[in-house]
This record gives structure tokens, sequence and C-alpha cells, in this order.
């Protein structure tokens, strides 16, 4: 039985992504990519639930890679799940999930949004 392990999400990249150098000429971006969706309450009402993805993506997967991982930019992010886990201030093991990205496709950028909003 083979697994399959991809994740397609759009979202807006969040404040301060940052970039490490690694050997021979390769960077990886961290980033948070901040997604939203609406939800029926009990009474019909909606409301809005935000979720926060913690990424990384490779730059010899993605060309420009720092130009893309741009905060307020809207993209979709293409790639695969990894769990992990971490002890939090109070020594308390906590699971997590984060996104290794495949692909980013930008939608549009912040500067040009805030011109057509």
């Amino acid at each position: 039985m083979s697994v399959i392990n991809k994740v397609l999400i759009t979202g807006v990249i969040g404040d301060n992504p940052r970039i490490t150098y690694l050997q021979q000429e390769e960077i990886v971006v961290n980033f948070i990519l901040k997604n939203s969706y609406a939800k029926k309450n009990k009474d019909e009402s909606l409301q809005t639930v935000v979720q926060f993805f913690n990424c990384s993506a490779y730059s010899r997967f993605i060309n420009n890679l720092a130009k893309l991982v741009v905060p307020g930019n809207k993209v979709l992010v293409v790639g695969s799940l990894k769990q992990g886990s971490y002890k939090d201030k109070d020594g308390n093991y906590k699971n997590s999930v984060s996104i290794t990205a495949d692909s980013i496709t930008v939608f549009g950028n912040k500067e040009r949004n805030e011109e057509y909003e």
C-alpha cells in the first residue's frame, strides 16, 4: 500500500519570514501561513475561524524563493505535512504539524492588494 502525503492550502504570508542560508547557495525560508474560513454557529450566524501553519520552503525546489515569501502575499502552498513534538516552557510535550513546501504560487502581493481595496 502506498502512502500519499500531500497538502494544498491557500493563505496569506505572516510577518517576519526567517531566511537561513545553507551550503552551496541553498536557502530555507520558514514562515507562517494564515488561513481562514467561515463556519456556522449553532444560531446559524457565521464565525471566521483563523488558523496558522508553520511552513518551510527550500530554494533547491523553488526559484526566487525570497521574493515569493513576503508578508501579506496571498499564496497557494503545495507540499507535505510533517508531524513533530516539542517541550513547552512548562516542560509539557506538545504535538505540532508543519508544512514543507514543494511549490508556492503567488496570487497577489500586499502592495497590489492595497491598491485595489
